[in-house]
């Protein structure tokens, strides 16, 4: 007795669900095609497989009596060697992928791509301790120079594909991979001034000003990634929190992990100055774009109002002016400030402060910065980002000037 292959069987079944597929939800299969392909596709399959997708309806109503159509699949095949697979279905990796994987530097990655496979993500909070070992072996012994003319360049290009509705699994697998080594190198291997450059200016600052300046169109048009936007049905479609977050949390395990395990917080502490400079510039912003430039001159004699005009002639504007530029572009981007501002938030409200070692005078510049920030916060009248202001310093230990 005839023994008949489970496997053909298996894969003639797969080919006709996914002519069906074709057939019956063509946006579905649309989302399908770029993660999968069909490869070594028997001509005599072929022509079954395209009836089954111009047909589905005639083909539902056959009894499959006798000889089934199933079984005229595989019969019709049967001059060719049994063992031959009549289709195979083969799930392939993206070619940004592919080329990562054929670049000679890969190697240095290795590390990085095995803890996100046991992984799957950046450490929370709460497990930067327990990991720290694990995440500092992943970008030991490597050198500057490949970490800045690699590592840093790769990231940057493909990281835009964690705003689309679906990326592609094994693509986001890799730019968190990119994501862990370089957390591991600036939370462990870097010099400080390096590392408060990165955290504070390129993971940040410089993010924030390259988000806003993006369109959709320049996304359809990157280098890398930009095929995977031409099926998106435009911005509105976009996910931006999800690399917003992604970004805050690789800047939270640093500062964390430095906070903890270095003997000096110098770094942590200049990098909070630094954030709070850049928040107190995006509060100005704000005004701005709301158009209240007149409270900049207010002769109130309300305490807030007193401090926002007494700061507004010695501070340094540096970030607004750069920021402004930006946002001047942008038409009416008010939201897209106050997401920046709930993004900053976010990174100080995430501080382990009682790791955090403040000199006096650290003190003092926190402070003065606090109430600047606040007397500016008042001024928009934006009860929520009061309120969100208050509780993102409330881990800031008692602190006078």
């Amino acid at each position: 007795m005839e023994t008949r292959d489970p496997f053909a069987s298996m894969e003639v079944e797969l080919g006709i669900a996914l002519a069906i597929i074709k057939q019956r939800n063509p946006v579905l299969w649309n989302k399908l095609t770029p993660c999968c392909y069909l490869e070594k596709l028997n001509h005599s399959i072929s022509p079954e497989l395209s009836n089954i997708s111009t047909s589905w309806k005639k083909r539902s109503r056959e009894t499959y009596s006798g000889q089934s159509k199933r079984q005229r699949l595989v019969d019709h095949s049967g001059n060719k060697n049994k063992n031959q697979e009549a289709q195979t279905v083969v799930i392939h990796k993206p070619d940004i992928v592919r080329d990562i994987e054929d670049n000679p530097n890969y190697a240095s990655l290795e590390g990085a791509v095995k803890f996100i496979k046991r992984n799957a993500k950046l450490p929370g909070r709460k497990h930067i301790a327990e990991l720290s070992s694990e995440v500092k072996t992943v970008s030991s012994g490597f050198s500057s120079k490949k970490v800045t003319s690699w590592i840093l360049p790769t990231y940057r290009r493909l990281r835009w594909i964690l705003i689309l509705p679906n990326p592609p699994s094994q693509l986001v697998d890799m730019v968190r991979a990119f994501a862990i080594f370089i957390v591991s190198y600036y939370a462990y291997h870097s010099t400080p001034d390096s590392a408060f450059r990165y955290v504070t200016k390129t993971l940040f600052y410089k993010f924030n000003l390259e988000m806003w300046d993006k369109t959709f169109r320049s996304l359809t048009n990157s280098k890398d990634v930009g095929h995977l936007f031409l099926t998106c049905r435009g911005s509105e479609a976009l996910i931006w929190s999800r690399l917003c977050r992604e970004q805050r949390r690789m800047a939270e395990i640093i500062l964390v992990t430095r906070s903890r395990f270095r003997k000096t917080n110098t770094m942590v502490v200049r990098c909070i100055s630094n954030y709070m400079h850049i928040l107190e510039s995006l509060v100005r912003c704000y005004l701005r774009i709301k158009h209240e430039t007149a409270l900049y001159q207010s002769t109130s004699k309300r305490a807030y109002e007193q401090i926002h005009n007494h700061r507004t002639r010695t501070f340094d504007n540096k970030y607004e002016i750069e920021m402004m530029e930006v946002l001047g572009r942008q038409g009416d981007s008010t939201k897209d400030v106050i997401e920046t501002i709930d993004q900053t938030f976010k990174i100080l409200k995430g501080l382990d402060w009682k790791q955090i070692h403040l000199s006096k005078v650290d003190r003092q510049e926190l402070a003065s910065y606090r109430k600047y920030v606040q007397s500016s916060l008042l001024l928009t009248g934006n009860t929520n980002l009061i309120a969100d202001f208050r509780l993102a310093m409330d881990g800031l230990p008692k602190i006078h000037e």
